[in-house]
């Protein structure tokens, strides 16, 4: 890793980057450096292939993807059986990961409505984005670490495509792409505590305002790669000045 970024991509002078951690390190080796985040095709038929619609009687969160070390899947599962300890009508599929393995993994069996908290395992890819559409509010927690601030998370990008709104936490450049109350809500921090809260923000929002947001995130179509053509183009026009 090493030798990668400090030796052969510095050498190659042109860089498409994912984040702005690592447009910040690449512009220091100098560097002709795009800044492109997960970008999305939003006329892509996958994403617009079935209905929303919310209920007035629960609140349905929904988690896709393999923790791994990224992510603290175990902040969403607690905060969403909190959330329903302190009487709000909240559900959470999670997509990815089986019961067991995420015992197993995170050593915790005794936070489970199992009613409201359903796993459903590995799933194909065209089942998971049906289930987002479907969802009032996809959310995921990640803490601050030099791979998180040096990503960028796709199911942010996917969710929006699919006109869900996320819950999360602020790492890598998510807090550039998230209006609170448009198009979902931003933890203040990478804390439990503070994730728990805007969880307790997205569960609180009435029917109308779910309705709202899941319009604003297809229409504002905030990661559609075509926002990012006059970019690309003026970083073309500089490649021969960085050979």
């Amino acid at each position: 890793t090493f030798l990668n970024m400090h030796i052969a991509k510095p050498l190659v002078k042109n860089i498409i980057c994912i984040s702005s951690f690592l447009k910040s390190f690449y512009k220091k080796k100098h560097c002709n450096v795009l800044l492109l985040p997960s970008l999305i095709d939003n006329n892509d038929p996958k994403y617009n292939s079935h209905k929303y619609i919310p209920s007035e009687d629960n609140v349905k969160f929904f988690y896709a993807g393999s923790p791994g070390t990224k992510e603290r899947m175990d902040y969403v599962v607690r905060a969403v059986n909190e959330l329903i300890n302190e009487g709000f009508r909240v559900s959470l599929d999670i997509c990815g990961i089986s019961k067991d393995e995420f015992i197993k993994k995170y050593g915790i069996d005794t936070l489970f409505n199992e009613e409201k908290i359903k796993f459903y395992g590995r799933l194909p890819n065209s089942i998971c984005l049906k289930m987002i559409q479907e969802s009032d509010f996809c959310t995921f927690a990640r803490e601050v670490s030099l791979a998180n601030s040096a990503g960028f998370p796709t199911k942010f990008s996917e969710s929006l495509a699919c006109g869900t709104p996320v819950v999360t936490t602020p790492t890598s450049d998510i807090k550039d792409h998230l209006k609170n109350g448009y198009n979902g809500f931003l933890a203040e921090d990478c804390s439990y505590e503070s994730y728990l809260n805007a969880m307790r923000l997205a569960a609180e929002t009435s029917l109308e305002d779910r309705k709202r947001m899941h319009i604003f995130c297809k229409e504002n179509r905030t990661l559609h790669y075509m926002n990012y053509v006059e970019q690309m183009k003026l970083f073309i026009n500089e490649l021969d000045n960085y050979d």
